[in-house]
């Protein structure tokens, strides 16, 4: 889940789908998120909205049209750094930038496509466009890490009992524990931004039925990948829970069948099953 949700911010910030990601999230000194990978011509005109230039909507309109024209491309490369961490540090900007000291000399470059005076005009402007670009990407770093961990933080990281009952024979405990199955494709973006705004958790409900003194496990049922903001009081995961309790007092029937709480447990199931 973790990594098709920054994957999607990062689309969302104009890069490439293309792009790869990498990301060491645990509180270490080190850790963060980077992305590299080519930025194509397409992919640069979308980016040229993002960098917030000083110049006018005529100039921005002279760089795009400079862009698309050269099929101008740049890359995000790892630097030496990245060979050991991810994080904003670890990225450069290949932009690279012609400057022509004559017209001769632009005739035999790249861009002689464009007039001399038509490049030397939109010099300025693609060189503001590279600095812009090179402060945005390690800021989509930063902003990257910081969803990275939002995301993680919705699991939860200590089980959570959310009931525990007994009689003279056993104990029924229902617990939410940390969801072990986190890289799956159940929540997409806007689902994911939900959990997050409502400070939603994702976890397991288990429930288990022990013999009183709590040795010997009889029964477990168990229900993955739960969202809520509050598991101890929410209806749904009451409901839930008694639902899994008939299921695993109907399995704990059939293993103490002989046992004197036979009828114990089917006075229970019938109970839980009117609720």
């Amino acid at each position: 889940m973790l990594n098709n949700y920054l994957k999607a911010k990062l689309v969302s910030k104009g890069f490439s789908d293309d792009m790869e990601l990498c990301y060491s999230l645990s509180n270490c000194q080190g850790d963060g998120v980077a992305f590299f990978g080519e930025l194509t011509s397409d992919v640069l005109t979308q980016l040229v909205d993002k960098c917030n230039l000083d110049v006018t909507s005529g100039a921005i309109a002279q760089l795009r049209r400079f862009i698309i024209d050269t099929d101008f491309e740049a890359a995000v490369t790892r630097n030496s750094h990245g060979n050991h961490y991810c994080h904003e540090n670890t990225m450069d900007l290949d932009f690279e930038i012609l400057e022509p000291e004559n017209r001769s000399e632009h005739e035999n470059s790249e861009y002689r496509a464009r007039s001399f005076e038509e490049y030397l005009s939109v010099l300025p402007i693609l060189k503001e466009f590279s600095e812009k670009l090179a402060s945005y990407i390690k800021e989509c770093s930063r902003d990257l890490e910081r969803i990275g961990y939002e995301c993680m933080d919705l699991f939860l990281y200590e089980p959570i009992t959310v009931e525990t009952t007994a009689n003279s024979q056993f104990v029924v405990t229902a617990t939410v524990e940390r969801e072990d199955d986190q890289e799956n494709d159940l929540y997409d973006e806007e689902s994911v931004d939900v959990l997050i705004e409502s400070k939603s958790k994702i976890g397991c409900l288990v429930v288990n039925i022990s013999t009183s003194d709590n040795l010997i496990v009889l029964a477990s049922a168990c229900l993955g990948n739960i969202t809520s903001s509050d598991f101890k009081n929410d209806p749904y995961i009451k409901t839930t829970t008694n639902e899994l309790v008939v299921d695993a007092l109907s399995e704990v029937v059939e293993v103490v069948k002989e046992m004197p709480s036979l009828a114990i447990l089917k006075h229970s199931i019938a109970a839980r099953s009117r609720k």
